[in-house]
């Protein structure tokens, strides 16, 4: 019996010496740091672990250390939630999916006012104070995001495009923000959203009238609204890998990096595909291309693309073979607070196919023609710019700019006709164009003010070819050939300089006065013309501004007068003209609170029309199309405009209201007077044309309380009226476009989610002498259900269109599917989209143009299926 007393006492005294082992082998560690919105390390903050999300039951707590470092141990298993409390910073309060090495927690000022949003009772994932938006992304996950851009998408009030440029309420979102700080080029911030790994983002937070350590945003005038991504790191590297391959050989290839600390950031892009998607986006383009960004109070800069860069940048739907690729590499350093340095290098190579048949029936005799076409569109572009920024004390500050651009373009069409006379068409177009930049902007802080001066010099040179071979079969059986070349060469030189100084009146009021001069030459050169170099435009504008403003407060308001003095100049008629204008603008907006305001913008502009409309010479346009000397006597137009802008949001139960209504006149548009000859057109460009818009948008969201499902109506209306001038009669084009759409989209806490649309669109256009006009109707009905559950997720989605026409009828449906199974940092992926399509198919469009109809049958787009691997880090 002693014996046996003796070995119970040694077990009892081991398992007593095991208990704190055990006891320790269930507990975790949760580590990380905590910091005030300026990166600063707060002390002796409490940190307390809760089991649930209404933070009832505690699993553990601790205090941060002199270096703002924590480490609290828990027996919660994760997901679990975490809180941090600090005298004068806001309570933060997130959700951990898993374990964090190196947690990074921003905690915000607790800055509570009158205008500060406190929710009770339902949580609804978002908060705001003052002009700060903070959402809790963790809120609105549900387990089927690859990216930070497919977060952001299921935001309320947010919106993502496809080239991930952002808008929240409807505005746009100017800077991208990592942790609160701007790490990456503007150029390169929606490759950022759409390629960092969704899994780093913790938070985000939309701020509505930002402002950086800079000089020259001290006293803006213009309000800038920033996104700010909230990452689990301060150091991170993120991106992924992607080949797919299918069937018809269609196959897709992707490559991206994104890295950043709080020296350096760096993104590279490596993408192609023959599955017809855009290889950049409108936005994308006008950002590489764009030079320094200087406030205009008057007047807008005109952007002219040739086919190859629009092919570029927007491919239409009557593409059948498309095959392309992009190469961008941009860098931010930043050696010290005083200096930034930025470069960027975009290179894209994209090639299209198009073919076509064409009914056209003309206005002046009632004549039909026949047409099919083969379009083939070839285009390279490179684009290159390098910025510097230093700050040379508290006061001074200086920003350069250096860009260059390059195209090569190549448009080559074969046609045949019938009407008249059958007729053979081929046309050779080719474009080589490049254009150079240098701009600096110097900035002082005066005390009271900023004092800003810019300047920029730009030249550019397109040079474009045209071939064109005409075989006319008479009825002789005679076959007659005529061949036009033209060669044009245009050289274009911009000088642009100026100055503005701000003042700061008071808590609320800024006052801005302006002066910029802005000088256009434009040289053409033409093979065998008797004009040659004497064809020459110039235009010198010369604006001075004084603009107040009051943009804090419940009533804030913006007035600006410019006084604008355009000198310009025709060669070929050897006078030079001059005209004078006043043009106002006056902004007015209630700002009930954070999520509710009115404005009122009364605006007047006068615009430059395109130069190239003024050249003397006889251009030919297209095969059809001879474009003769202009009849244009001022070269700008007049634009008003007349908007209202509304906005609430009720985030308690989800509910976001935005209407838009907008009237526009432009007054000294260029009309085109058209003379039918024939099969072939000879326009003069001509002013004094009037057009009319009118535009209403609205859009209603609303989160359902009891259920999980958002419901959204939208609803979109426009009227436009344009005069044009065929044969000595003048006609007026109406268009009316409306459209409605509804959609629910779930949010349920479970592996099945859905979303389901319908919408409808109606268009009329009509030519003011009754005999011409065209109707559309079109239904799009789209369901789609979503899964996602440990290593598989993905979606299956299907689309029915109905099209209705008084000239033909069509219908069709459209399957697709994107299915994906991860394996760590591997996902296989499933994805296809028109899969009833897959071969080559039809569709058909019919409309009017200013002195003819039309309604063309094209190949359209073929869908595809691809089986991909993916590796995201």
């Amino acid at each position: 019996m002693g014996k046996c007393e003796k070995q119970c006492r040694w077990w009892l005294l081991g398992c007593l010496m095991l208990l704190p082992w055990l006891s320790t082998m269930a507990q975790q560690t949760v580590k990380g740091k905590v910091m005030n919105e300026k990166g600063e390390p707060l002390f002796s903050a409490t940190v307390t672990v809760f089991a649930d999300s209404l933070c009832k039951t505690m699993r553990g707590y601790g205090f941060t250390r002199q270096d703002g470092t924590f480490e609290v141990k828990t027996t919660a298993t994760y997901p679990l939630w975490l809180r941090v409390k600090y005298l004068g910073q806001a309570d933060w309060t997130e959700r951990l999916e898993k374990t964090e090495e190196n947690l990074e927690i921003y905690m915000d000022t607790d800055s509570r006012s009158l205008s500060e949003v406190i929710v009770k009772g339902r949580y609804g994932g978002m908060k705001a104070s003052g002009d700060t938006i903070q959402f809790n992304t963790d809120f609105f996950k549900n387990g089927t995001e690859q990216t930070v851009a497919d977060v952001l998408r299921k935001l309320p009030g947010v919106n993502v495009a496809e080239d991930g440029s952002v808008s929240y309420s409807g505005e746009k979102v100017d800077k991208l923000l990592v942790n609160g700080k701007d790490l990456f080029q503007k150029e390169n911030s929606g490759m950022v959203i759409n390629n960092m790994a969704a899994g780093l983002m913790v938070g985000a937070e939309i701020l509505k009238n930002y402002k950086d350590q800079r000089i020259d945003s001290k006293y803006a005038v213009k309000k800038t609204t920033a996104i700010n991504i909230k990452t689990s790191a301060s150091l991170k590297w993120t991106g992924n890998a992607n080949a797919a391959g299918g069937i018809k050989d269609k196959a897709t290839v992707k490559g991206a990096v994104v890295g950043f600390n709080e020296l350096l950031s760096g993104t590279a892009l490596l993408s192609g595909n023959n599955v017809g998607r855009p290889l950049m986006s409108f936005n994308e383009y006008t950002q590489h291309i764009s030079s320094m960004e200087v406030d205009e109070e008057s007047g807008m800069q005109i952007l002219i693309r040739t086919s190859a860069e629009a092919a570029l940048t927007s491919p239409s739907e009557r593409i059948d073979k498309s095959k392309g690729g992009v190469m961008a590499f941009g860098g931010k350093y930043r050696p010290n607070k005083q200096m930034e340095l930025e470069g960027n290098l975009f290179y894209a190579d994209n090639r299209t196919h198009e073919g076509e048949y064409s009914e056209e029936t003309y206005f002046s005799d009632g004549r039909k023609v026949e047409r099919r076409s083969d379009r083939e569109n070839k285009g390279r572009f490179l684009s290159a710019k390098f910025k510097e920024y230093w700050r040379l004390s508290k006061r001074v500050e200086l920003k350069g700019q250096t860009s260059f651009n390059h195209l090569w373009g190549d448009n080559r069409l074969t046609a045949r006709t019938t009407g008249a006379e059958n007729a053979f068409i081929g046309q050779y177009d080719t474009d080589r164009n490049w254009k150079i930049s240098q701009g600096l902007t110097s900035v002082i802080d005066v005390g009271t003010g900023v004092l800003k001066a810019y300047g920029e010099v730009e030249l550019k040179r397109e040079k474009e070819k045209q071939l064109f071979k005409t075989q006319r079969i008479g009825t002789t059986g005679a076959d007659t050939w005529t061949d036009v070349y033209t060669e044009r060469t245009y050289e274009k030189l911009r000088l642009m300089a100026g100055v503005d100084y701000r003042h700061f009146l008071g808590n609320d009021y800024i006052m801005k006065a302006s002066v910029r001069s802005e000088l256009r030459k434009l040289s053409p050169t033409y093979l065998n013309s008797t004009l040659g170099k004497e064809d020459r435009v110039s235009f010198n504008d010369n604006i001075a501004s004084l603009l107040f403003q009051k943009k804090t407060g419940f009533f804030r308001w913006e007035a600006t007068l410019a006084a604008v003095a355009h000198r310009y100049k025709y060669d070929y008629i050897g006078t030079t003209k001059q005209k004078f204008s006043f043009v106002p603008e006056l902004n007015l907006s209630l700002n009930f609170s954070a999520f509710h305001t009115l404005t009122l913008t009364l605006d007047k502009k006068s615009n430059l029309l395109d130069e190239t409309f003024f050249l003397a010479t006889p251009q030919q346009m297209s095969y059809r199309e001879r474009r003769l000397g202009t009849m244009i006597d001022r070269p700008y137009s007049r634009e008003k405009e007349v908007s209202l802008m509304y906005f609430w949001m009720n985030i308690y139960n989800q509910n976001n209201l935005i209407v838009n209504l907008r009237y526009t006149r432009n007054e000294n548009d260029i009309m085109s007077k058209v003379e039918m000859k024939g099969d072939q057109v000879e326009t003069t460009s001509i002013g004094n044309g009037t057009s009319d818009n009118f535009y209403g948008y609205m859009h209603y969201r609303q989160g359902l309380v009891f259920v999980p499902i958002d419901a959204q109506v939208s609803l979109n209306g426009s009227l436009t009226k344009a005069p044009n001038w065929v044969n000595n009669e003048i006609y007026t084009s109406n268009f009316r476009n409306m459209s409605e759409e509804i959609s629910f989209t779930s949010r349920f806490k479970s592996p099945w989610n859905f979303a389901m649309s319908v919408k409808f669109n109606q268009s009329f256009s009509k030519i003011n002498n009754g005999s011409f006009s065209s109707k559309l109707h079109t239904w799009d009905c789209k369901g789609e259900i979503f899964y996602a559950k440990k290593k598989f997720n993905g979606s299956i989605y299907a689309a029915y269109v109905d099209l209705d026409n008084v000239l033909y009828k069509d219908q069709y449906v459209d399957l697709g599917l994107n299915l994906r199974y991860n394996l760590k940092k591997f996902t296989l992926s499933l994805q296809g989209v028109n899969l009833l399509n897959l071969g080559e198919n039809e569709s058909v469009s019919v409309g009017n143009g200013s002195y003819y109809t039309y309604r063309t049958i094209y190949r359209k787009t073929p869908g595809y299926l691809l089986l991909g691997l993916t590796y995201q880090f």
